[in-house]
């Protein structure tokens, strides 16, 4: 915990210094900074992560060839991009190697998606904030698929249709859940003003105040999972299928909610600076905050949302402007408190934090 607090105030140095650099100078303490987050990912201790014990167990088990991979019959539901980098191992590649791979792809995809934004270092500085810790410590592939997803957008909005095409079939292949990208095509062709965006955010509210989420979702009931999936499967991701806010006091449900709302605030206040309708990073942006609400009582549902809240990282830099201190100061503070917020009581394994020497 304290190596990752000490890794925050670096990035906060070099990210409060150079927002006034030039774009170029801010690209190489990227490239610097990368370095340093490769080697603390790749050297950390097995036992930090939520998943990350299962991804070394499977790492570790039986070999993986390439013929086992396509020949499924269905074999492209079986993620098999990420089955191609797990079958690394069976040329004898440790897992700490493994792990410097899998965080070197999504860093030089997070370099292609923050290199042309109005300030690449704060755009990475968001990343490492809210995503790096929380999500490729944790849910490795759907990071990866959700940053394949975010660099898809990036494609798209360049009008590089190849490019696009070719990551949103990467996404698809490493995570089944990539196939959500395919909104994005219908999406960016709905203009949604920003009071429909205040107004879609309002209905989630009273979506959960009145207990719809009970009623929509019972499929997340235990019971039915086992009878259909089977015990041992529903065993292996139980930690996702508990209700995300039972067993909190009074204290832990007004922190939890708390952490809503300042998303909520932030997404407002940037928003309210938009002129015309949602670009199309506001609007998955906007989804992103819905679904955070809507699903904030089942976490297995609330994984969907990365795939949507992350286009937040080009959104929120752009609104940046050196000469309006006191909105970035607000912008700042409000990211600073979720940040903080987010990391206190986080557990499943994911702190303290050990490296393998």
């Amino acid at each position: 915990m304290l190596l990752y607090l000490i890794l925050f105030i670096i990035v906060f140095f070099f990210d409060s210094s150079l927002r006034k650099a030039p774009v170029k100078r801010q690209k190489t303490a990227i490239i610097f900074i990368s370095i340093l987050f490769a080697l603390i990912f790749a050297l950390r201790g097995v036992e930090v992560g939520t998943d990350n014990p299962n991804y070394y167990l499977r790492y570790n088990s039986a070999i993986v060839s390439l013929e086992s991979i396509f020949s499924a019959k269905y074999w492209f539901l079986n993620e098999p991009l990420w089955e191609i980098l797990v079958s690394l191992k069976n040329y004898d590649i440790s897992y700490e190697v493994f792990n410097l791979i899998y965080i070197t792809i999504c860093l030089l995809l997070l370099y292609y998606i923050v290199k042309d934004t109005k300030f690449p270092i704060i755009s990475f500085a968001m990343f490492f904030y809210c995503y790096y810790y929380f999500s490729c410590f944790n849910i490795m592939r759907q990071a990866l698929a959700a940053l394949l997803g975010l660099a898809f957008l990036c494609a798209i909005s360049n009008k590089k249709n190849i490019w696009a095409i070719l990551f949103l079939v990467a996404a698809s292949l490493i995570h089944r859940s990539g196939v959500f990208l395919l909104l994005f095509f219908i999406i960016s062709r709905i203009n949604i003003s920003r009071k429909i965006a205040y107004l879609a955010i309002a209905a989630s509210v009273l979506f959960v105040s009145l207990g719809l989420d009970f009623q929509i979702f019972p499929f997340l009931d235990m019971s039915s999972l086992i009878d259909y999936y089977g015990a041992g499967t529903v065993k292996q991701f139980s930690s996702y299928l508990d209700e995300r806010v039972s067993g909190l006091n009074i204290f832990g449900q007004i922190s939890y909610w708390s952490l809503i709302i300042l998303k909520v605030l932030l997404f407002i206040l940037i928003t309210n600076n938009t002129k015309g309708n949602l670009s199309s990073y506001h609007k998955f942006w906007l989804i992103g905050i819905v679904l955070i609400i809507v699903t904030s009582n089942f976490a297995w549902l609330f994984r969907l949302s990365i795939y949507f809240l992350l286009p937040s990282i080009v959104v929120i830099p752009n609104i940046f402007d050196n000469n309006r201190k006191q909105l970035n100061t607000i912008i700042y503070s409000i990211i600073f408190v979720i940040f903080i917020g987010s990391l206190y009581g986080n557990a499943e394994g994911v702190v303290p934090y050990y490296l393998n020497f």
